[in-house]
Formats: C-alpha cells, sequence, structure tokens
C-alpha cells in the first residue's frame, strides 16, 4: 500500500464472500468495477497489486496475450503481488455485460483496426475472477488479507467500454504502463487522440478517474489532464487529475443536480 494514496474502507463484499458463494451468488459486476484499477494490457504485471493494495482492491487486468492455461499456471505456481487464490469462478460474456452493450464511441480509421490480430498472441477469450489471500509471510503493512482479481482475455478498448461505459461507473485508477512499447495492440493507447482515451476521459457519463499510472518514464503523463505527479513505484509514475476537472466534466456531460 501506498502511503501518499488514501486508504480505501475494505468492502463487506469482499470481507463476506466465500469459495462457495463465490461460485453461487450472482456475480457481483458493479461491486468489483467500482473504484478499481483497469490494466488493458497488463500481461501478469503484479506491480500494481503489490503496491495499491490497500489504496485499491479490485483489480482488473485484461490482455489477450496469454492463454487461460498460462494465466491459471501463475496464479496457481506464484500468485499475484504477495497473493495467493482464495476461490476462482470462471464466467461468461453475459456475466460481464448482462444486458449488452455497444461501442461507444465507435472506432475510426485513425485509430487503427480492431480486427487486427499478431500471429498467435490473440488467444481464445477466457474471463476469470478470482479472490486473492495475502500469504501468511506478508504483514498487514502490505495490505489487506483480500484483494479481487478480474482476468480478462479480451480487447482493452472494448472491454472497458463494455464494463465501465456501460455502467456509468469510472475505475479509481487506468494503468497505462507497457501498453505501446511491448504489446502489439490495434491502437495506442496513451495516444490522448485515440479511441481508448477519449473512452475512458471524454465519454464515460460516469465521470473519469482519479488516478493515472504511467509507465513511460517520462517527465509529464501520456494524458495531460493527469498534471500532479504524486508518487513513483517501480518505474512507474502516478498522476492525479485536479478535482476542477472532474467538476468541469460533469457539468459539461451534465451529471450535476440542478
Amino acid at each position: 500500500m501506498l502511503e501518499q494514496l488514501p486508504r480505501i474502507e475494505f468492502p463487506n463484499w469482499l470481507a463476506d464472500l466465500t469459495p462457495s458463494s463465490m461460485k453461487d451468488d450472482p456475480f457481483p459486476l458493479k461491486e468489483l468495477i467500482k473504484y478499481s484499477l483497469y490494466y488493458p494490457c497488463s500481461s501478469f504485471d503484479d506491480r500494481p497489486i503489490e503496491h495499491l493494495s490497500g489504496n485499491i482492491v479490485s483489480f482488473v487486468y485484461v490482455d489477450y496475450g496469454h492463454s487461460e492455461k498460462e494465466f491459471m499456471k501463475k496464479l496457481r505456481t506464484r500468485g499475484f503481488g504477495g497473493y495467493h487464490e482464495l476461490a476462482t469462478r470462471k464466467l461468461t460474456k453475459e456475466d460481464l455485460t448482462p444486458n449488452g452493450w455497444e461501442a461507444e464511441p465507435p472506432p475510426t480509421r485513425e485509430d487503427g483496426n480492431p480486427s487486427y490480430e499478431y500471429g498467435n498472441l490473440a488467444n481464445k477469450p477466457f474471463f476469470i475472477w478470482t479472490v486473492l489471500e495475502r500469504n501468511c509471510d506478508y504483514s498487514k503493512d502490505h495490505g489487506p488479507f483480500r484483494v479481487s482479481l478480474l482476468y480478462l482475455c479480451s480487447d482493452g478498448v472494448a472491454t472497458f467500454q463494455a464494463l465501465y461505459l456501460t455502467n456509468k461507473i469510472a475505475p479509481k485508477a487506468v494503468a497505462i504502463i507497457g501498453s505501446d512499447g511491448f504489446s502489439m495492440n490495434w491502437t495506442k493507447l496513451r495516444d490522448r487522440k485515440k479511441i481508448f482515451a477519449r473512452s475512458v476521459i471524454d465519454s464515460n457519463p460516469g465521470g473519469c478517474p482519479e488516478y493515472l499510472l504511467d509507465g513511460s518514464c517520462t517527465k509529464k503523463p501520456c494524458w495531460l489532464e493527469y498534471e500532479r505527479n504524486v508518487c513513483s513505484f517501480n518505474w512507474v509514475s502516478i498522476w492525479k487529475r485536479p478535482a476542477e476537472f472532474a467538476t468541469e466534466k460533469n457539468t459539461a456531460d451534465g451529471l450535476t443536480n440542478s
């Protein structure tokens, strides 16, 4: 947990979960995405979980470069950021989009080709929800005793729109770490003019994230709305948007109370 970021109040929905309730109860989609960290092109990068657990307890990782078998091996042999598997549930597309969804905003020619697949990197889609518990050799100073990880083998832009825009909820943070330099994504996630940034900052009725995690190792964030540097860890900088930016955006979108 990072001292420079506020600690989140540990939610009852996560504290009360059991392996049987995870299996049998309705999937708590909105609880998982509210106050979450969204990480497209994540691979198996445990750094956000290792450093931000306690500031955030729900992590949404999205990457189509790994198979389900590879993910389960990582989960059950190494865990994530000082946490190990408590229980896991395989999800369906209907669990994630019970009311369906439409691409909004739709991609333009300048954004790239969303049907692009780089060789064998695009794997068969799978959707897994796992609850992780803190390893016994880590103290409570490391983070809360549980965190949630939603790992989705899918496209980062479409998944953001389906989860957050459809439900009019903004994540607490978005991570853009190795997305453009080390992956073969169809669009540039860092580019403020392209579809991912437009979806995150301009198009969500629920507002935009408070924090941006940027792995570009530059003195400025990739999205200049996030103008205050909060802190850094392991080559990742955390930037915060000013509160007035959210107010201005909500006013422009007609979301303030009259």
